[in-house]
């Protein structure tokens, strides 16, 4: 009997001081709610405080661009119209310039005015497609591929050919117009030509060989045309030969007798389309050229 009262009094004490805790913790937590009431009902006039003085801070701003932009309205407006004249007559004057190097293409013959009309013609079209679609109305295509067929290895020619195929590569860059570049005669077998001679010189070769991948991408009779035995053969032949020195210069790098030449300064084994404005194939190596060249016409002649 006193073990069960003695039980039943422990339990009461433990009911007790759990209903204690329980009342503590409550009283805890109403506190802890009022403290956070009374943060919340001090910091509402600062919060909108602060928002009206960054609305008067930004309404102040505008205020004062406002002024300044009437006060500046009228040379503003002066200096916006003398841009909008010059960059009328510039673009009147890069059209005249670009007509009298045409008429000069089309009924000189002379080395030396050729050379400067298309140096002229490079930088034209390479600003403006209005330039180009000039080039292409006036057929100056067939006229620059006759003159490129007409060059030797001289320093003059060399310099002649290197103007004259910028400026076809400027033309063919501007999209649908390599298709009308693509219609000239014979222009595959002037390019192929043209990189079987100077497959020595980067310059020449890389342009020669971009302006043929972007001829065989525009128009499939090239295509067809360089997959002929003939022509294959040729380019099969250039490519050998290219690779050939692009593994020798290699050998030659790595031992250490000779710093790396131009072909083994990129990727040699690129094959997709460049990317980026300034990543055209005529900057990069031959041997990247002629893999890409062989690679597109690998792919047509598969399908």
């Amino acid at each position: 009997m006193k073990a069960t009262l003695r039980t039943a009094q422990r339990a009461s004490i433990c009911i007790k001081s759990a209903k204690q805790a329980k009342e503590k913790l409550a009283l805890r937590y109403k506190d802890a709610a009022n403290a956070i009431c009374k943060f919340f009902v001090a910091y509402r006039p600062l919060r909108r405080a602060q928002i009206m003085n960054h609305g008067f801070t930004r309404f102040a701003a505008f205020f004062r661009s406002v002024n300044v932009r009437w006060a500046c309205e009228r040379p503003m407006r002066d200096i916006y119209q003398r841009l909008k004249e010059t960059q009328l007559r510039a673009h009147e004057n890069i059209g005249a310039r670009t007509q009298e190097a045409i008429t000069v293409l089309q009924t000189v013959k002379s080395t030396s005015q050729v050379s400067a009309a298309c140096k002229l013609l490079m930088g034209t079209t390479e600003v403006s497609l209005e330039c180009c679609t000039m080039l292409t109305n006036a057929n100056v295509s067939h006229i620059l591929f006759t003159t490129i067929r007409s060059c030797n290895r001289t320093s003059a020619h060399q310099e002649l050919l290197t103007y004259a195929l910028k400026v076809l590569l400027n033309v063919c860059r501007r999209g649908k117009l390599a298709a009308v570049v693509a219609l000239v005669p014979l222009s595959a077998d002037i390019l192929v030509d043209l990189m079987q001679m100077f497959r020595d010189k980067l310059p020449i070769f890389g342009l020669s060989c971009e302006l043929l991948c972007r001829l065989c991408s525009s128009n499939k009779d090239i295509k067809v045309l360089c997959n002929t035995p003939d022509c294959r053969k040729r380019l099969d032949g250039i490519a050998h030969i290219i690779e050939r020195k692009h593994k020798l210069d290699a050998r030659v790098a790595s031992i250490g007798f000779a710093t790396p030449s131009k072909d083994l300064q990129t990727q040699d084994t690129f094959v997709g389309t460049p990317k980026g404005k300034g990543s055209f194939l005529a900057e990069g190596n031959a041997y990247a050229g002629i893999k890409h060249l062989m690679f597109i016409l690998s792919s047509v002649k598969s399908t």
